[in-house]
């Protein structure tokens, strides 16, 4: 048995999108209903209103004005409300000066398959201070990160690669006014001349 789904429509009235008369749409196309829909732009409620927790009103929002200082092949300096910007053109990757005081440094991808591009690299040869009030870092290892050579701490375990590491050629010292909390799926301590506890 064959059935023929034109004489089907044809003797339900049925419209192009399969739509009997009476139901919601009926007779119209995709077309006729985007032409019918109300636009953001035609809407009559209120306007969104702003919820910045930063003193601004929404009428500094609606505008903000871009003024490029260096416009280079590949560098742009620009500066905006939120402050002044350093960055690569084709990456995106630069530090921001902001006007709360936020510096915020972004690396790139490395670009061009360059497997160990967007590394943050400091180098100083007579030492470093930092003072810093509460600092939080979230490290996560990979395998393909320039600090890998394949191999992994522990074979067969999750999360094997190196994360954090260092190395110190003289005393290592911490003093912490504090308590010291050490949690790790395995502790290994390994001395190889002595070990005081």
């Amino acid at each position: 048995m064959t059935l023929d789904l034109d004489q089907i429509a044809d003797d339900n009235q049925l419209d192009a999108q399969g739509r009997r008369p009476g139901e919601p749409g009926y007779g119209e196309t995709k077309v006729t209903q985007a032409n019918n829909t109300e636009l953001a732009k035609d809407s009559s409620g209120d306007d969104e209103k702003n919820e910045n927790e930063d003193g601004t009103k929404a009428e500094e929002n609606l505008n903000s004005q871009l003024t490029i200082l260096v416009n280079g092949e590949t560098v742009q300096i620009s500066e905006d409300f939120t402050g002044t910007h350093v960055q690569n053109k084709d990456e995106g990757h630069g530090f921001h000066i902001q006007k709360n005081g936020d510096i915020v440094i972004l690396s790139g991808s490395g670009g061009k398959g360059k497997g160990c591009g967007g590394r943050l690299l400091i180098n100083t040869k007579n030492g470093q201070i930092t003072k810093s009030g509460p600092i939080t870092e979230e490290v996560n290892a990979s395998s393909s990160s320039a600090t890998e050579d394949g191999s992994s701490t522990t074979e067969g375990a999750a999360n094997s690669q190196v994360a954090y590491s260092g190395s110190f050629s003289g005393d290592h010292e911490v003093e912490i006014q504090g308590t010291k909390y050490v949690k790790a799926r395995d502790i290994v301590l390994d001395a190889t001349d002595t070990l005081t506890l």
